[in-house]
């Protein structure tokens, strides 16, 4: 199971261009709302147990010129055929 997790405050967070229908009207963010669901989040998975790690934000593009990085790291006992 995993124990530790890796988050990213929404200091820069932002939309800028509607993806699917549910996003109409959802171009302004609310930044005081997503750094209060963001710190509710963060307490969520601390009061489970989780160590939660945090990255420094930053503004532009990423590698790649991509806005984000998802990443999937998965423990070797997850794996099949292990234990």
């Amino acid at each position: 199971m995993f124990t530790r997790v890796l988050f990213c405050p929404p200091t820069y967070f932002e939309v800028r261009e509607v993806k699917n229908p549910y996003m109409r009207g959802l171009l302004q963010v609310d930044r005081v709302r997503a750094q209060h669901q963001w710190d509710n989040l963060c307490e969520a998975f601390r009061s489970v147990g989780y160590t939660v790690e945090l990255i420094d934000p930053v503004t532009g593009p990423g590698p790649g010129g991509r806005r984000h990085v998802a990443a999937r790291r998965v423990h070797p006992a997850a794996l099949p055929g292990a234990g």
